[in-house]
């Protein structure tokens, strides 16, 4: 059975934390986006509010399965869950900016 090592799964486990806050400060802009009095900023802040809950689902995934790569053994399967879930949070992060006004 191939396995990470320890340094991996711990880059694994800080870099989904990171991406958490992300969507947390995304989820922010978007709800300080629906207080302003334009119309079309306001529908812009539901779009990126909706797309920071959506990179904290996939951060907390990721940041799930980090957490068990401790207990798991480091396995390679895991850890690319872990990886995949992190890209997907990325992925909505992008998106995010690219409906940014």
């Amino acid at each position: 059975m191939h396995r990470i090592s320890k340094q991996s799964a711990q880059n694994a486990q800080e870099h989904a934390t990171i991406a958490l806050r992300h969507g947390f400060s995304v989820e922010l802009q978007g709800k300080f986006l629906q207080r302003r009095d334009e119309p079309t900023l306001q529908e812009y802040g539901h779009f990126i509010e909706d797309y920071g809950q959506i990179i904290q689902q996939y951060a907390e995934e990721s940041l799930r399965y980090s957490q068990s790569l401790h207990n798991q053994d480091y396995s390679t399967k895991l850890y690319g869950l872990a990886v995949e879930a992190h890209v997907k949070a990325a992925v909505a992060h992008v998106g995010a900016r690219a409906n940014a006004p």
